[in-house]
């Protein structure tokens, strides 16, 4: 049996570009075989990020999966909780911190901060196997990535390289499957 791998792309790209930037990974994983990569594309359109621009040119279709506003988001968040429902694993490229449920459904944007996460927090820890990297050059999302990190209890490793998340993904995959 294969191992399903939901890919949601960021803001202002799509699953075409989310397909291309993970294509080393992909191919460092091994035979295609053995995984069922499923690129679900947002609804909206978004202004095309800056750096998908300056890497895959003009023209392409920036997507996201909300609109911007609270009602759409939790909408979002319905809609990709069908995909959800069979998650073992998780792996985050250039992750955010998470949505706050609660602000939105008061009507506003908000996002859980890493100091409400925990034993003392208003949030528990996310508890399932998971794989961050992120690029430390990453200027948009500074520093998210890493604290999107420190609130996963099971978190086999962290970086950038393509072998070293590879390797990880893999050694998570493994204890899942034992």
């Amino acid at each position: 049996m294969g191992h399903k791998v939901l890919c949601l792309h960021g803001l202002g790209t799509n699953g075409d570009i989310m397909e291309a930037q993970i294509a080393p990974l992909r191919y460092y994983l091994g035979p295609f075989q053995n995984w069922d990569f499923e690129f679900v594309d947002g609804e909206y359109a978004w202004p095309i990020a800056n750096l998908s621009l300056q890497c895959w040119g003009a023209p392409y279709t920036g997507l996201s999966y909300y609109d911007g506003t609270p009602p759409s988001a939790l909408s979002a968040i319905d809609s990709l909780a069908a995909h959800l429902s069979k998650v073992r694993s998780v792996v985050f490229l250039s992750g955010t911190l998470p949505v706050d449920r609660q602000q939105l459904m008061k009507g506003h944007m908000g996002w859980i901060k890493p100091d409400e996460v925990g034993q003392n927090g208003v949030w528990n820890l996310m508890d399932i196997p998971s794989v961050h990297a992120w690029s430390p050059r990453d200027a948009s999302n500074a520093g998210e990535s890493q604290c999107l990190r420190e609130i996963a209890m099971r978190c086999q490793a962290h970086g950038s390289a393509v072998a070293s998340l590879g390797l990880s993904i893999g050694t998570m995959l493994a204890q899942i499957d034992s």
